[in-house]
């Protein structure tokens, strides 16, 4: 090898190098932002919430269907599964 080549490859081993850096620091920076966002969504969510499931999280109000509606769903599946 002549010393010309040995500057040139060792130019584009360090470019190669520079290059992966960055890339390792984009990938860090986009989990940090996945992070971020996701943080916000939940906390847009909670602002947009009332302030009785705000004081009381842990307590889902169940919802019930009443009697007609469940005899009505029931004749709709039993009639399109057929």
């Amino acid at each position: 090898m002549t010393m010309s080549n040995k500057i040139t490859s060792k130019a584009t081993e360090h470019e190669i190098d520079r290059e992966i850096v960055s890339e390792e620091k984009g990938l860090l920076r986009d989990t940090y932002v996945t992070a971020l966002n996701k943080v916000r969504y939940a906390n847009r969510i909670k602002a947009g919430l009332g302030e009785h499931i705000k004081n009381s999280p842990k307590k889902p109000i169940i919802i019930k269907e009443t009697k007609w509606e469940k005899i009505i769903i029931w004749f709709r599946k039993f009639f399109t599964k057929l």
